[in-house]
């Protein structure tokens, strides 16, 4: 399984505050549960499945 490091994890909450958006909404942006994301953002969730690490991945790939 993979994880989400800190550089990574740092990366998603700059560009969430710099498009202001809402944990919902960047769920919708995603594909992503709001649940997921709200682990991932608050650290509880170290490991997560591969779907969910593409997903952020390419959303920040975008947003470059």
């Amino acid at each position: 399984m993979p994880t989400i490091n800190e550089s990574m994890l740092r990366a998603i909450k700059r560009q969430r505050g710099e498009l202001n958006l809402k944990v919902s909404d960047l769920a919708k942006q995603t594909s992503l549960s709001r649940f997921t994301l709200y682990r991932v953002l608050n650290g509880t969730s170290e490991y997560v499945t591969d779907k969910t690490y593409n997903a952020l991945n390419e959303w920040l790939y975008q947003k470059l």
